[in-house]
Order: C-alpha cells, then structure tokens, then sequence
C-alpha cells in the first residue's frame, strides 16, 4: 500500500512570513515570491531544494478559510492554542483507488505553474489536529520533471561571504542550523 509516493513538499505554519523568511534569509537562502491561494484563506513563499521543498504558509484571511474545505483557520489556531501540529508532509504519485478511501477530495481555485491540480488530505487532517497534515498531489498533464521548480532554473544555495563562490544547502551547511531556524518561527 502507499507504493511509489515521494514527498513533494513540506510545509510549516507561520504567523506571517516575514520572521520566517528573515531567519531563512539569514542563513542564506533565496525564498520564492509569495503565491496567494485563492478562495483558500493562505498564502506562502516556498524554499526550493533538489528534490522538494519547504513551504511557509500562513493565514492570509479567514474569511475565506472559513468558506472553503480546508478550513486553515482551524488548523492555525489549533497551533497557536498549542494543541496542533504546525507540519504538514505533501506528497506526489498515483494513488490507488482503495488508497483514496483514506483521503478527502480537494480541488483548489488555483493553479500551480499553469497546471490545474488536485489535492487528496489524508481524513486525519480534519480529526486529529495534533498530527501533521498529510496529504497528496495530484497534477493534470504534467511529469514531475515537468512541473517540478528546479528544473525551470529555480534552487537554494548558499552564498559564501565572496560572492564569487556558492555552495548547496547539503554541502557544508549545517543541516541543523536550517532546522534550528525553521522551528524557532
């Protein structure tokens, strides 16, 4: 069961995005622009890797969250009262169709990159609040290589002190001091 899924993407609940994106910054890394979810309530700004990427999300307005499926507001303030996780765990593949009897149909009003896409969130979103978001990407037309950012000349490296010399994140980067930053947001 579950076979062939990669993660796609991780996300991280923020207040906003600008003590996040600091701290990120501080570090080094380039995040994207910010993209606006419509009819969703959020917006995030994303820190693209290789293979995935992180996304800093937040509630933009609540108004709409609370007119939409996802219901956000409820999952941010379930971790500004301490009783939720502020993670979630994307991921991409083909679900079965008896693997989709554990997830929740959701079709956003946009689009990533021009491809219209679907999401399926795992039942447990909208049950068990304390556990990380887990869900599942679904893109019409479209291979990851594709649609996938970094192949479209998007990536996060770290500059050195002389601008002349880059290094990726992995190199010699501490991983740690990435996390650090992440968690303190």
């Amino acid at each position: 069961m579950y076979e062939n899924l990669e993660v796609d993407h991780i996300f991280r609940i923020v207040e906003d995005d600008a003590d996040a994106i600091n701290q990120i910054s501080s570090l080094g890394f380039s995040p994207s622009e910010i993209r606006e979810h419509t009819e969703q309530g959020t917006s995030s700004r994303f820190i693209f890797f290789e293979k995935n990427y992180l996304e800093l999300i937040y509630l933009r307005s609540r108004e709409e969250s609370q007119n939409n499926f996802l219901k956000f507001h409820q999952r941010v303030d379930n971790f500004r009262n301490k009783s939720g996780s502020p993670y979630g765990i994307g991921f991409r593949g083909k679900l079965s169709e008896i693997e989709k009897n554990d997830f929740e149909l959701y079709q956003p009003k946009y689009n990533l990159s021009g491809k219209s896409f679907i999401i399926y969130m795992h039942s447990s979103y909208f049950t068990n609040p304390e556990m990380p978001a887990i869900f599942f990407l679904e893109v019409s037309n479209s291979t990851k290589e594709e649609f996938y950012p970094i192949n479209r000349g998007l990536s996060c490296q770290k500059e050195e002190k002389t601008p002349s010399r880059r290094r990726k994140f992995f190199g010699r980067v501490k991983v740690t001091e990435f996390y650090r930053a992440l968690i303190r947001t």
